[in-house]
Order: structure tokens, then C-alpha cells, then sequence
């Protein structure tokens, strides 16, 4: 065959090999296939036009039923992100635009993902859920997404408001390094730190900022503030040097400014005052007056404050050294002595004399230096301002304002409103009085821890001022049953419990807390004993939902120093309330403050059911090592066994909840209480304690066993919180706790049973 001839056979073999496969059942199901996929595409475009015609029209009705078909057709990330928009605007399909973003963060890649996660942290922020879930989805959306502002920002500001600020700043940093001009960051990281004080964290954020923008004097200046508010001063002013060095005509009034403050905190009076009159000379912008202005804005009178904003910029320079030459002890010198005077004040009020930026919050939680939590207006840090003017902050009390213009007090009277036939308006009234010298009269200051009752004075003012007189006082002080100098101090609540008993939705709060020696009776005083407790609850707004006051007598039950209980009768949805509780002892006028978390779960969630009791944690080493819930019936309520383990030594409390006490409303109920504690199995069977005493194998290693028995009558028929006295200090092994209740009035018996382990 020819070669020829050969190529033409195969040509004619590959066109019957071609018409075969085209007209193959499984290739016309495949074309077909195909034109259907073109052609559903084709749809779904034609639809997405047609609802973003709809949307731009304001129909958002008509778009959700075209994107509702869509995802009939295909399930499609972007309609699914529509959807969930159309619908969060909406407060009667929230449920529905959380559902939407589900599905879209199901539908799609990583990197998609973070845009639907945010949005739906965006919806549990600004709807009715609950705010961890809006941070959580941040969350969710920056690890989809490291360089994703808005969750940074987002997560942040949340975090401030609902948790505590120094976890918040710590979110902004992050921020701070992706972009610190992202949304004003910045700024607002500039004012939340210095309005809270967090100047060590402030330091190590702008350090860091100076390393990775060199180029940003900025800054740099800013690292040196914070270096000088955390009273790293020698750091300072080697830092302000190179900076002087390296940039020597640029923020000169500022670097005069910061270098004459570190000087004078380093007692360089001399070269500090001369630094200072330099910061005058050279300024350059409102901003740097204003800067000189917001430290002695604590001296100037009404009519100087109107002279500053009234002149001009040449003119607040002549201010400057007019203000401080009015105020100069001795004329004669060229060295003012008032200048390093007020800095060194200034210092020493802003650190113990602290005022934070809070508009409703009582004094315990302020003096307890406890966290201040505000809405979400708290960015508003302007309102934060001097009763002068909105533009300077005052961030000392009136106790620090006092202190920075007159000094120390001559002579401090601790005073006691209690005894003195007035109402009282806080724990202890401090009056400073100063004596007439110098030509100046004889001044005397009182101060006070506002409470909320005191609608004149806002409680973001700390120690605040009274008008006084010293005679009456003293008269009032000297007629009293007190013939002794009156101690002050503080003591501190050992623990703090809270259970909840659930019926459905609404809780009774018990509150358990221990009272340490300093609350007791003082056998030395001859004032009668007595304690004042006071309790009040808010919501997680931190408005006042409840306020009770208790008043005990010495005698009375729960005086003990293994503590004592009360039951707040108050019924609570779940969600996050906030608590603060204040005891006081009448007899040596000490007082206790706590600041509480209380988060009430609901019911609704997984694994949690309406018998569960929910504990808070004890501090130092006590430690609850058995709890549960014991219900009078015609058969013995046996709890689970549950195994716990703890070291020699530690401090043991039983802790448990008795409720349906009594069926009979008019009788007081009577109880007895037996507390049974065996040892099951020993650790010294070991091999060395073997081979010391081989007999000891066959030698049982048991305590025997202990029983105490108690007493206790109440007229509480909704529960009983019940405190077990200390254990002795048993040795290392496994031991079983039965309690059992009896109520003598109805001859019913309930026990619950638990095993500890101790440890070697």
C-alpha cells in the first residue's frame, strides 16, 4: 500500500471515530447539561439586576422575594450578604438576617468569609443579642482576615465598653499597628489612656510606634508624655534629649515643655524653671498654650479664664509670665519658687488624687479604684472637662485641687457625720484646715465620698467639697458618745458567692461573702457594735435596678468570721448585671468594699438546666470542694458523687442550698444539721512504706470517722444558703462528705453525698 493511500485510511478512520463519539447518549446529555448551566447563569444575572434595581428604588420587599428565588435557584454567597442587609434594617427579621450571614459564611472561601462575619457582629452589636456574640464574630472575622480596620476597631470599642478598658486599649493597639490613623485610633487610644490612667501600657504602645514609624515626631512626643506619666523619669530625659538633638527646631515649645516637667519631677528646680520660661518664649500654635494652660487651669481665677480666651497668641505669652509673676513668694529673686512647687503638687495629685471620666457611679466602686463603665458615648471624652469649659480636663478630685493650691494642711480633723446629728453622706468627711499666715485668712475643707442620694454633686468627682464650720464640729465631736480618737481604715470581704435558684426565666440572687477580723466586734471600744451593709444592683448599663440596706446588731446570727449570707429578693432576666457591695463597722467606722460580676445564664442554653446551682470563684486558698441542691421530700435526694482534689492545708468549706423548707406558713422552721466526713482509701500503701514496715500491707490506713452536728431555725420558707465549719487538716486520701437535713417540724430527711480527694 502506497503511503499515500495509508494517510487517507486513517483520515476516513479518525472522522468515524469523531461521528461516533458526537453521536454518543452521554455526550448530548453533557452539551445539554451545559446550555442549562449557560442558561441558569444567564437567570440569575438577569435577577441580581433586577433586585438592585429594586433596591436603589427603596423597594426592598420586592429585592427579598427576587433574592429569596435566587437562592431557591442556587444558593449564592452575595445574595445571601443581601438578604442579610435587606433584612438587619428590619427589627422584626433580625433572626432572619442572622440566619442570611450563616449562610453566607457556609457558602464561601476564607477570605469572603470575614466581610459576612463582620456584618453579623455588626447585627448582635447594634440589635437586641447578647454583646460577647459581636465579639466573637470580630474575632472570627480578623483571624479570616488579619488586615480587616473595621474588626479591629469594632472589636475594641466593645471590648472598653463591656469589659474593661485596659483590655480595650489593648485591642486599639492592634489597630494602632495596622494603621494608627484608621478612624481617629490614635486620638481615641491618646484620651482613653490618659482618662484611665493606663500610662505604663501607654509606654510600651508608643515605644513600639517610634520603632516602626521613625520618621513620625509625633509619636516620639508622645512616648516621652508617657515615659513622664509613669514617672520613668531619668528614661525621660534622656529620651527628650536625643530628640532635642536630633531635631533642634522643630516642637520647640513642646520639647521645652516636656523637658522642663522631668527636670522639675527630678527636683533640677533651677534649669526646670528655666526650661519652662523657654516653653513660653516659643510658642508657636493655640496648641501649645493650651498645653501651658491645662496645668494651672487648678490656679487661675474666673476672671483670668476669661483673659486667656480673649487674648491672642502674642497676648497668652505676656499671660503666661504675668500669671506666674503675680504668684512669685519672693520678687526680689530671678528663681520663682511657685513653678516647681505646683509641678511637684500637680504630680502628687494626678497620682493619688485620681478623677476618672463617670457621670453615675458610687463611691465604693471609685474608691475601690474599680473599673468605670459608661455607654458607648464614652468617646466623648470632651464632656470630661473642668466646670470652666469643656476644653480642659480635670483630672484630680476637689481633695487634689485643694491640695495643689494651698499644700498640705496645717491640721487634719477626721470627722464623723454619724454622731453628729446630720444625715450621712459618706463613710468618713476629712476636714483639712490651714491657718492664717502669709496674710492669708484661715481656710478649712471638707470632703466627702458622695453617695447616690446626692443628687448637687456628680459622683466622677471623688473626694468632694463642703462648706464647714470648725466649731460646730468640734462641738458636735466633743459632745458625742465617742471619748476616744476615732480609727479609720478598710477592711477587705474574703469571698464572694452568688447562687442562682431558677423557677423559668427569673432569678433569686443569694449573696455570700466572709467577714474577717477587722468587721468584728472590738471588746476594747466601749461604742456600741454594729454593722451597716449596703447593697445595689445594676444592669450591665450600670443603672441602679435595686438597693437594700441591711443593719445588724452584735448577737445577732452570721457575725461569725466564717461568714455570713443574705438573699436579695429580686427577681433577674439573664444577661450581665453589675453589683457593689459596702459593709460598715459602726463601732470602729472601718469599712469593707467589693465590686461584683454577676452573670445570669438562661436557661435556653445547652447543658445548662434550672437545677444547676452557679458559683463564683473564692479568692486566696479557700476553695468550695462540694456543693448541691438538697429538696425536702418523702425519699432521700442523692447528688452524684463528684471526685475533687486538693492539697494538705488548704482551707475547706462545705457550701450547699436547702429550699421547700416547711409546709407550714405559720410555724418557724427548725433544722438539724449532721456533717459526716470517712476516709474511703488511704495513700500510704506505697512500695517504700511497704519495704519499711512490711506488715503495713495488711494494715487498714483509716481515720475514723468524724461527726459534727448543728443547729439552725429560720423563718426563710424560698431557701436556705448554708456554710459547714472548717475541716481539720486530714491526711493525704480519699474521703466521702454526707450531709443530712432534718426538719424537725415535718420529721422529713434529705442527704447529699460527695467524694474529695486530698493529696500528698
Amino acid at each position: 500500500m502506497s503511503p499515500g493511500n495509508h494517510s487517507k485510511i486513517l483520515f476516513i478512520f479518525f472522522l468515524w471515530c469523531q461521528i461516533v463519539i458526537l453521536s454518543h447518549p452521554l455526550h448530548s446529555a453533557q452539551k445539554a447539561l451545559e446550555n442549562d448551566k449557560g442558561t441558569l447563569r444567564e437567570k440569575i444575572e438577569h435577577l441580581h439586576v433586577l433586585a438592585q434595581k429594586h433596591l436603589q428604588a427603596g423597594e426592598n420587599n420586592l429585592a427579598e422575594t427576587i433574592l429569596d428565588s435566587i437562592i431557591s435557584l442556587k444558593p449564592d454567597y452575595e445574595t445571601y450578604l443581601q438578604l442579610g442587609r435587606i433584612n438587619s434594617r428590619k427589627k422584626d427579621k433580625l433572626l432572619y438576617a442572622e440566619a442570611s450571614y450563616k449562610n453566607a459564611i457556609k457558602v464561601w472561601n476564607k477570605g469572603k468569609r470575614a466581610v459576612a462575619y463582620y456584618e453579623l457582629g455588626m447585627l448582635y452589636k447594634d440589635g437586641p443579642f447578647f454583646k460577647n456574640k459581636a465579639i466573637d464574630m470580630f474575632d472570627h472575622a480578623i483571624l479570616c482576615d488579619k488586615t480587616m480596620k473595621d474588626a479591629y476597631y469594632q472589636r475594641a470599642l466593645l471590648t472598653m465598653i463591656y469589659y474593661s478598658y485596659g483590655a480595650g486599649l489593648r485591642e486599639l493597639e492592634k489597630l494602632l499597628y495596622l494603621d494608627p490613623w484608621y478612624k481617629n485610633s490614635y486620638n481615641l487610644y491618646l484620651k482613653i489612656g490618659l482618662a484611665f490612667h493606663k500610662f505604663g501600657r501607654m509606654r510600651k504602645a508608643f515605644k513600639k510606634l517610634t520603632v516602626k514609624y521613625p520618621d513620625n515626631l509625633r509619636f516620639q512626643l508622645a512616648y516621652i508624655d508617657a515615659l513622664y506619666r509613669d514617672r520613668k523619669y531619668a528614661r525621660a530625659l534622656r529620651v527628650v534629649l536625643a530628640f532635642k538633638e536630633e531635631h533642634p527646631v522643630q516642637w520647640l515649645s513642646r520639647q521645652n515643655f516636656e523637658e522642663a516637667r522631668i527636670r522639675l519631677a527630678l527636683n533640677q528646680d533651677t534649669l526646670g524653671t528655666e526650661r519652662y520660661r523657654q516653653a513660653v518664649n516659643t510658642i508657636a500654635d493655640e496648641s501649645d498654650a493650651d498645653r501651658l494652660f491645662s496645668d494651672i487651669i487648678y490656679l487661675v481665677s474666673d476672671a483670668e479664664y476669661e483673659q486667656y480666651f480673649a487674648s491672642s497668641l502674642p497676648e497668652k505669652k505676656e499671660f503666661f509670665r504675668q500669671f506666674w509673676q503675680k504668684r512669685d513668694p519672693t520678687l526680689t529673686t530671678p528663681f520663682n519658687e511657685r513653678i516647681p512647687e505646683h509641678y511637684k503638687r500637680l504630680c502628687y495629685a494626678r497620682r493619688y488624687n485620681r478623677r476618672y471620666p463617670v457621670k453615675e457611679f458610687l463611691s465604693f466602686f471609685l474608691n475601690d479604684f474599680s473599673r468605670p463603665v459608661e455607654r458607648e458615648a464614652f468617646i466623648a471624652l470632651d464632656e470630661f472637662s473642668s466646670t470652666k469649659g469643656s476644653k480642659f480636663q480635670k483630672d484630680v478630685d476637689d481633695m487634689g485641687v485643694i491640695y495643689i493650691r494651698h499644700g498640705d494642711p496645717d491640721e487634719e480633723i477626721p470627722y464623723d457625720d454619724l454622731y453628729a446629728g446630720e444625715k450621712s453622706r459618706g463613710i468618713w468627711q476629712p476636714i483639712w484646715r490651714y491657718y492664717s499666715k502669709y496674710g492669708r485668712p484661715e481656710m478649712s475643707f471638707r470632703f466627702y465620698l458622695p453617695s447616690s442620694q446626692d443628687s448637687g454633686r456628680s459622683i466622677e468627682e471623688g473626694w468632694c467639697l463642703l462648706p464647714v464650720d470648725i466649731q460646730a464640729i468640734r462641738y458636735a465631736t466633743a459632745t458625742s458618745t465617742c471619748n476616744y480618737e476615732p480609727e479609720f481604715g478598710r477592711f477587705d470581704l474574703a469571698s464572694r458567692y452568688f447562687s442562682f435558684k431558677g423557677r423559668t426565666n427569673q432569678e433569686n440572687v443569694y449573696l455570700y461573702y466572709n467577714l474577717p477580723p477587722d468587721a468584728q466586734p472590738d471588746s476594747a471600744l466601749s461604742r456600741p457594735f454594729s454593722l451597716k451593709e449596703e447593697f445595689v444592683l445594676f444592669d450591665s448599663n450600670w443603672q441602679a435596678v435595686k438597693r437594700y440596706e441591711w443593719k445588724k446588731k452584735a448577737g445577732l446570727l452570721g457575725f461569725s468570721a466564717q461568714g455570713k449570707s443574705e438573699k436579695i429578693f429580686q427577681t433577674l432576666s439573664p444577661g450581665i448585671y453589675h453589683a457593689g457591695l459596702r459593709v460598715v463597722n459602726n463601732q470602729t467606722l472601718k469599712e469593707g468594699l467589693l465590686r461584683l460580676k454577676i452573670k445570669v445564664p438562661s436557661y435556653h442554653q445547652k447543658g445548662l438546666k434550672s437545677s444547676d446551682i452557679v458559683l463564683g470563684k473564692q479568692e486566696d486558698n479557700q476553695k468550695i470542694f462540694t456543693s448541691g441542691k438538697l429538696k425536702f421530700s418523702a425519699a432521700s435526694f442523692i447528688v452524684p458523687k463528684i471526685s475533687r482534689k486538693f492539697k494538705k492545708n488548704e482551707l475547706l468549706f462545705i457550701y450547699f442550698e436547702v429550699y421547700n423548707l416547711t409546709l407550714n406558713a405559720d410555724a418557724q422552721s427548725d433544722f438539724s444539721v449532721t456533717i459526716n466526713v470517712k476516709q474511703i482509701k488511704s495513700h500510704g500503701l506505697g512500695i517504700v512504706t511497704f519495704l519499711k514496715n512490711p506488715r503495713s500491707l495488711f494494715t487498714k490506713h483509716i481515720l475514723p470517722e468524724m461527726t459534727i452536728s448543728d443547729h439552725f431555725s429560720t423563718e426563710n420558707r424560698d431557701g436556705f444558703l448554708y456554710r459547714a465549719i472548717q475541716l481539720p487538716d486530714y491526711p493525704a486520701g480519699l474521703y466521702r462528705l454526707t450531709v443530712t437535713v432534718k426538719d424537725n417540724l415535718t420529721n422529713k430527711n434529705c442527704l447529699m453525698r460527695n467524694n474529695f480527694e486530698i493529696l500528698k
